[in-house]
């Protein structure tokens, strides 16, 4: 039997903050299988509140990076979409630190629940696996706006006694479930990366 870890993170946070809604100072909260782009995440333990929105020219730029990666004579090349994503998140983020997170999240005055742009950690190159998981999902969600997939991106989340992971899970047309994990450096199927991490969701199997 897979290992199961706990996945009330999101519930935490919503309760920890007093909430009565799935909204957050105007912004939808993100959570299993909701809507990314546009929306804001929450730590189930204070921390940054992380907005992901597309019209922030950083994301767009790191989407646009993305395509080209495999557009070939103006052809937008599929089987090689989810390895794309992959591989331009951890080029846009090579600082995997929790400290150096810490910092910029200091600098910028958000640690206690303070929104801040995801943008920021593009920009600056830093982060850990929330910010790779919220990353992949927008740009899987930006490709789904062209046209170009039809599957349903994520950003999943539970924890074991020694800690809580963040990753993006992805459902293609063909049902089909694949885990793009750039803080691991895991990309393939569910099945294959239960190994990792307990990627799975009760329901799985």
């Amino acid at each position: 039997m897979a290992l199961l870890g706990l996945w009330n993170k999101t519930y935490c946070a919503v309760r920890r903050l007093g909430l009565e809604d799935d909204m957050y100072q105007g912004r939808p909260i993100i959570h299993r299988d909701s809507q990314v782009d546009g929306g804001v995440y929450l730590g189930g333990g204070q921390r940054e509140a992380i907005v992901v929105d597309s019209k922030d020219p950083r994301i767009q730029k790191l989407y646009d990076k993305a395509k080209r990666k495999i557009t070939i004579n103006g052809i937008i090349i599929k089987d090689h979409l989810l390895r794309s994503v992959y591989e331009s998140v951890a080029e846009a983020m090579p600082i995997q630190n929790s400290n150096s997170v810490m910092e910029l999240v200091r600098n910028n005055n958000v640690e206690n629940d303070g929104k801040i742009s995801l943008g920021f950690f593009l920009e600056a190159g830093i982060g850990v696996c929330r910010h790779d998981a919220l990353a992949c999902a927008v740009l899987l969600e930006l490709f789904k706006k062209e046209g170009h997939i039809n599957g349903k991106p994520s950003v999943d989340r539970n924890y074991l006694v020694f800690g809580g992971h963040a990753w993006c899970r992805y459902i293609n047309s063909g049902d089909e479930k694949w885990i793009i994990d750039v803080r691991q450096g895991y990309l393939g199927r569910l099945e294959d990366g239960l190994g990792i991490w307990p990627y799975n969701r009760q329901e799985d199997f």
